[in-house]
């Protein structure tokens, strides 16, 4: 830890298990951020940084697809290299549930078009 930065400290000594991060992984950043001698004020505002990151990823996680989204995946469904793309892209980005309803929107523009299909053949 000693080699770390100071944001990547923080990071960690303000995270808690629940986060992924272990709890002697936490004792230890913290206790480097006092060996360093990191002020109590710059602690508090390392600590709201921290949670305000968490909070923004927590809410980017569960935002869902919306509308333009839904109907331009459904219309390009079938390039399924941009779509796919398209949606791997909002899943790293982490917003998961925007994914979610991404590869679904792909799934259901592979049954329009294979009923778009279907009524074609047997009408023509």
């Amino acid at each position: 830890m000693a080699n770390m930065r100071v944001e990547q400290l923080s990071d960690i000594a303000f995270a808690s298990p629940e986060d992924g991060i272990r709890e002697d992984f936490i004792v230890a950043a913290r206790a480097e951020l006092d060996r360093r001698g990191v002020s109590s004020d710059a602690r508090a505002e390392m600590e709201d940084h921290v949670a305000a990151v968490r909070a923004e990823e927590s809410e980017r996680a569960t935002q869902p697809l919306g509308w333009p989204g839904i109907v331009l995946l459904l219309l390009i469904g079938p390039l399924l290299l941009i779509s796919v793309i398209s949606a791997i892209s909002l899943y790293a980005t982490g917003y998961k549930a925007k994914a979610k309803d991404a590869f679904t929107c792909i799934l259901l523009s592979f049954g329009l078009y294979a009923l778009l299909g279907l009524i074609l053949l047997f009408t023509l």
